[in-house]
Order: structure tokens, then C-alpha cells, then sequence
């Protein structure tokens, strides 16, 4: 069969056969395609999700490998230096680890108020430098939580404790009175 007997020039016969294979394939991959709105549509199909995955699997690799490549060597490598407002050298030279160590320390070192607020610029009346950052993480991760902690315990042992406290109290005066005879003596 001939294209010309179909009504068509073997170019359109072409064009109409690379369609319906492409649409095929879309269809397999879970992408509907409307050629007259030009839009598309994704369906999630189970061969749609694989190659999803292995994409993305295939992505994440290449990125690893060329952050092994090229972002490490860069930060194992750079070097930091303080300058002055000159551009001269005045400080230690630190590799970016180091720099990084440095900073983390300063940072955790710095001095905080009740708050857990660093003083501003600007900032310095009434400011009260209490503690370091690091002993306030601290203090807010265990302090605060124990704290509640035995105040819930206080409020739902209160009564029982009070009972205690009474009992006590009683025994010891019961103890006390015994040890204490009064006597009194008339003259005659």
C-alpha cells in the first residue's frame, strides 16, 4: 500500500507514524501528551516511577562524584587570613576546617543574657552577659525540663507530702509532750 492511496504524501505518512510511536512511548513512560492543546500530562505508572528513581539515583551520584572532585579538593585546600582594612596580612593563616573549628568555638564561647540573646552593637545598657551560649543550650535543655519536671511532681504528690509533713509534726509533738511532765504542788 502505497501513501498517495491513503490520500497523503509519504512525508505526512512519515510524520503521522514518528507521532504515534512517540505518543506510545509517552503513554509507557506515563506522560499523556494532547497534541492539540500542547499539553502535557503526567500519570504516575509503575515504569514512570523506576525510571523516576533511577534518575534521580543516577543524579545524586554524579553530584557526589563531582563534589569529590572539585567542591572538597577547593575547601581542603583554601586558606583564610585576617587582613587589615589595607588588604595586609595580620593574622594566622587557617585552612577552611580550621576557620570553620574557629568560628564554631567563638560562636558557642560568646556570652549570652538570660535570654539566650548575644549582645547587638549598640546594645550595651542594661546588657548582662550571663552565661556562654554553650552553657545555656545546656542549662535550656536541662535546667527547663527538669525544672517542669518537679513541679509537676510537687502538684500531683503535694497532698501526700502534707500528710507526711502532719504525721511528723504530730509524732514529734506527741514525743516532745511525753518528755515534758508537768507537775504542780500546792504549799499548804
Amino acid at each position: 500500500m502505497d501513501a498517495s492511496e491513503l490520500g497523503m504524501t509519504q512525508e505526512e505518512m512519515a510524520e503521522r507514524v514518528i507521532d504515534r510511536i512517540a505518543e506510545k512511548a509517552m503513554r509507557t513512560c506515563g506522560i499523556l501528551y494532547d497534541p492539540d492543546d500542547e499539553e502535557s500530562t503526567e500519570v504516575d505508572t509503575r515504569l514512570a516511577q523506576r525510571l523516576d528513581a533511577a534518575i534521580n539515583a543516577r543524579i545524586d551520584a554524579d553530584v557526589k562524584v563531582a563534589a569529590a572532585k572539585v567542591f572538597m579538593p577547593a575547601v581542603e585546600t583554601r586558606v583564610f587570613q585576617t587582613t587589615n582594612m589595607w588588604g595586609e596580612s595580620t593574622g594566622d593563616v587557617a585552612t577552611f576546617t580550621e576557620h570553620i573549628i574557629a568560628k564554631a568555638n567563638a560562636y558557642m564561647a560568646e556570652k549570652v543574657d538570660k535570654n539566650g540573646k548575644a549582645k547587638k552593637k549598640g546594645d550595651s545598657y542594661q546588657w548582662i552577659g550571663i552565661r556562654t551560649r554553650l552553657e545555656d543550650a545546656i542549662h535550656r535543655l536541662l535546667h527547663d525540663p527538669l525544672k517542669e519536671a518537679m513541679s509537676i511532681v510537687v502538684k500531683t504528690n503535694a497532698a501526700a507530702f502534707l500528710e507526711s509533713v502532719q504525721k511528723v509534726a504530730k509524732d514529734s509533738l506527741a514525743q516532745t509532750n511525753l518528755k515534758i511532765s508537768t507537775t504542780v504542788k500546792t504549799q499548804d
